[in-house]
């Protein structure tokens, strides 16, 4: 008997932590078709998209491992580049201006991890990096590489 109240309890504590990662908990975002994963910030003027060591039938990222890379709209269009290894990458007016979907919605105090990459979300900007550090900070008012 006394199993099987243990038991229900413990049912009791997973069923919300299965029923947040069922409704997609926050952060947590199902791969498309190539196996690129995508989100947007709430003000939808941010995109990212992380595309798995290999790359994608349409896109290699350079050194064959994995990659994020994120767009800014507005105030001008801007392109960040992480890769698995190396420097940040920014690239100002890249010409190719698809930004930005509009959901999944990585919200505010919300964090994303993916492979070595991490991006956290906050009403002042999103901030992405590397598990070594490297990585950028993108805002509408101002874009760092570190």
């Amino acid at each position: 008997m006394k199993m099987l109240r243990a038991m229900g309890r413990i049912f009791a504590a997973m069923t919300p932590m299965a029923s947040a990662l069922a409704a997609g908990a926050p952060g947590v975002f199902a791969p498309n078709a190539n196996g690129q994963i995508q989100f947007t910030v709430p003000s939808h003027n941010i995109e990212c998209t992380f595309t798995p060591a290999g790359g994608t039938p349409n896109y290699k990222p350079r050194d064959s491992q994995a990659e994020l890379s994120c767009d800014r709209a507005k105030p001008e269009y801007v392109s960040f580049t992480l890769g698995a290894r190396g420097k940040p990458r920014l690239t100002k007016n890249p010409g190719e201006q698809p930004c930005c979907i509009s959901e999944p919605v990585l919200a505010y105090g919300s964090t994303w991890k993916q492979g070595p990459f991490s991006c956290a979300s906050t009403p002042t900007g999103l901030t992405c990096k590397r598990a070594d550090g490297r990585g950028f900070l993108v805002s509408k008012s101002r874009t760092s590489l570190f």
